[in-house]
């Protein structure tokens, strides 16, 4: 895969062992003579395992051997690829819909529409309402609305559709949704839009 040839070139251009190591060898020329006249080498090590800067240095070259070796097994070798979680859900669990809770949206209506997204806006006429959830219909669908953009918060307004096709008739509905016992219960729906998108290239 592309991204696996990236990673290839990096690290074998930036992290292969001998190029560190000669960097980490002549970082340490440049100071090793400072380093020889340091009147407090010890408070210059941290850590109580090391036992002076040449240590440290070869600590150093075995650490960046080993991560590149790692690195190098996990690009050569990289297993298979996890299976996607299915996810929990209650045992219970619905998905919100459209119901009779009161004080549902109102004037759903079209703000700009172009070959590849649609922003729409309403009027929240609830209190403590969970969020609003935007029901798409299209060709797709057999012109059933389905839920298509969740709106999450109290005072959501607007939504933007941006997964539409150029040249494509579209209708849309929005309903509140409130938290109850039962999970979410839908309001009303509001009134129904319908659009075409304009084609690509189209001003």
């Amino acid at each position: 895969m592309a991204f696996r040839a990236i990673a290839d070139g990096i690290l074998e251009k930036h992290f292969k062992p001998k190029k560190l190591h000669r960097q980490f060898d002549e970082l340490h020329a440049l100071i090793r003579d400072d380093l020889d006249k340091d009147p407090f080498p010890s408070r210059r090590i941290t850590n109580p395992n090391d036992k002076g800067y040449e240590d440290i240095l070869n600590k150093l070259k075995q650490f960046t051997t080993k991560r590149y070796q790692l690195a190098r097994r996990q690009l050569d070798q990289p297993g298979k690829r996890p299976k996607p979680h299915a996810g929990y859900q209650p045992k219970n669990h619905r998905d919100p819909a459209p119901g009779n809770a009161p004080n549902g949206p109102t004037g759903l209506k079209v703000v700009s529409a172009s070959h590849n997204t649609i922003r729409l806006q309403w009027n929240d006429n609830a209190e403590n309402e969970a969020g609003h959830v935007v029901q798409r219909a299209s060709r797709e669908s057999n012109w059933k609305f389905r839920n298509h953009i969740p709106r999450p918060g109290r005072s959501e307004t607007e939504a933007v559709d941006d997964r539409v096709e150029p040249g494509q008739k579209y209708r849309y509905r929005v309903y509140a949704v409130f938290q109850s016992p039962r999970g979410m219960a839908g309001s009303k729906p509001s009134n129904e839009v319908e659009i075409t998108t304009k084609k690509r290239g189209e001003q």
